[in-house]
């Protein structure tokens, strides 16, 4: 069995467990479901989620989702003081550097601030465990993922809470304004000048 992404399972069961331990992918697993008379099942796991698909560029689109979906959740666990914060745009690598990010209504999650040792969140020994910042970040990002090129995920910190949320990057602050008090938002977050703004 070959050990990339290009293994095919054939009709002859599970093809086994494929560690990327480098290459774009790692440290997502991934394995080939062969079925008989059917097309093979693509699986890519990480961190407790699996997601399927019976095409090899729809397993390829799911490995990058969880490999941006762990720098997002990385991102958001080290999240831990009123004011911290991160954005990440949902379609593609990187972070919005100027405008006001706008949560929308109905997309936050709160997630505990806990002492776990962020360090130690993806050990070798705890790479299948659930961990929910990853599957609400997996959640938000298949959801989200072709919507428009200004939307992201992110995470701040507010009155001691942590909110993963949808939010989009409005240039001007009137339409950002406007937009917060739309989706019920207590603060947008200025990119511009590093701070929260409570409306």
């Amino acid at each position: 069995m070959k050990t990339n992404c290009n293994t095919y399972a054939g009709h002859n069961g599970n093809s086994g467990i494929q560690n990327h331990s480098c290459g774009p992918h790692y440290p997502v697993r991934s394995y080939i479901i062969g079925r008989v008379g059917r097309p093979d099942i693509h699986v890519a796991t990480f961190g407790g989620v699996e997601l399927k698909t019976c095409d090899r560029n729809g397993h390829a689109a799911d490995m990058d989702c969880l490999v941006r979906a762990k720098v997002i959740a990385d991102a958001a666990w080290k999240c831990r003081n009123d004011g911290d914060g991160c954005s990440f745009y949902a379609d593609r690598d990187g972070s919005p550097d100027s405008g006001y990010c706008v949560g929308l209504s109905g997309q936050e999650t709160i997630v505990d601030i806990d002492d776990y040792d962020v360090n130690d969140l993806y050990a070798d020994c705890k790479i299948r465990d659930y961990n929910p910042i990853f599957a609400d970040v997996v959640q938000k990002l298949v959801r989200n993922g072709g919507t428009g090129s200004d939307v992201c995920i992110g995470c701040w910190v507010h009155n001691g809470q942590r909110y993963l949320d949808v939010s989009v990057v409005c240039a001007d602050f009137d339409d950002a304004e406007r937009l917060g008090n739309a989706n019920d938002q207590i603060a947008i977050y200025d990119l511009n000048n590093c701070i929260e703004l409570n409306l």
